[in-house]
């Protein structure tokens, strides 16, 4: 077996490394009170797309929105964006959370998300 700090080979049930003299039952002491590793308590199991838009701009504001009122939310497309610059950028959150999240949205103007023609008068 090997010494967790030193490396050093040591016999299997030692209690003490023989080279840095690091007692094995520090380091599995030590080990359990490290800090736990971040958990995303959000599951993703069910989600729906509230926005789909080329903007940016536009997708930084949606998402901040949702952010703001405690609506969990993830993008899809921005590797695309940002690789190749071209493709839709998709604003997704649970299922459960669509209606208020698409009355929180609702102002928004779709940007570039179909192919109709941009209404001149505006």
């Amino acid at each position: 077996m090997k010494c967790p700090e030193c490396g050093a080979n040591f016999p299997q049930g030692a209690s003490r490394c023989p080279e840095c003299g690091v007692e094995f039952v520090d380091v599995a002491v030590r080990a359990s009170h490290q800090a736990p590793e971040p958990v995303d308590d959000v599951e993703w199991i069910d989600d729906v797309v509230v926005l789909e838009t080329t903007d940016e701009g536009q997708l930084m504001v949606a998402r901040s929105l949702l952010e703001a009122e405690g609506i969990p939310c993830f993008t899809q497309g921005e590797e695309s964006q940002r690789v190749i610059g071209a493709g839709p950028l998709r604003l997704r959150v649970p299922l459960d959370q669509e209606e208020e999240a698409r009355a929180l949205l609702a102002h928004l103007e779709p940007i570039g998300s179909s192919d109709e023609e941009p209404d001149p008068s505006r």
